[in-house]
């Protein structure tokens, strides 16, 4: 029999061990997530007996609505089974509603994992389902830095030529222009 030894998000870390195929930690144990926020997240699975490769996903109910169906709210997909523990990056996006909500960390034998929903009430279900709550609290979007050398070349009626030094923490720039 397999199961959820411990989920770390961040700071957060639950050392749960066998809960006979489902754990609620819901009301026990509660994880602040900023929106904008990039998490570390380690998934760890226990064995009684031999191990076999598990296949992680987690889902964030962010929306609120009582149900992870939306396409957003699988936040982790560990991709494929394995018997020793994933990492990986849980983000919160900015559009994610402030509040309580709930939090699922699922673990499937590799054989079916990657077909898993965050449904635990499947009748093939082999493996371990673990709930939490959230709380989804307002963040700081990411500083972007303005530019630096900015340079006009071949200006002409109705075009010109910008350059400018990349920052390290942009991934896009917007260009606003008006007439003068």
């Amino acid at each position: 029999f397999e199961f959820i030894e411990s989920v770390q998000i961040g700071t957060f870390e639950n050392v749960s061990g066998d809960n006979g195929g489902y754990g609620n930690f819901a009301g026990d144990l509660f994880l602040e997530m900023a929106t904008y926020g990039t998490y570390d997240i380690t998934l760890t699975p226990g064995f009684n007996g031999n191990a076999f490769g598990q296949y992680f996903k987690v889902w964030i109910d962010l929306n609120q609505d009582g149900n992870f169906n939306d396409d957003d709210e699988l936040v982790f997909d560990a991709e494929g089974a394995n018997p020793d523990a994933v990492n990986g990056q849980i983000i919160i996006p900015p559009s994610t509603i402030l509040g309580l909500t709930r939090m699922r960390v699922s673990m499937q034998w590799g054989g079916n994992g990657g077909n898993q929903s965050p449904e635990i009430c499947e009748t093939d279900f082999s493996g371990e389902a673990e709930d939490y709550c959230v709380t989804i609290v307002e963040g700081e979007p990411p500083v972007c830095d303005i530019p630096e050398g900015l340079a006009a070349q071949d200006i002409a009626f109705t075009e010109a030529t910008l350059t400018w030094t990349e920052t390290t923490n942009a991934n896009a720039y917007n260009l606003r222009f008006k007439k003068t």
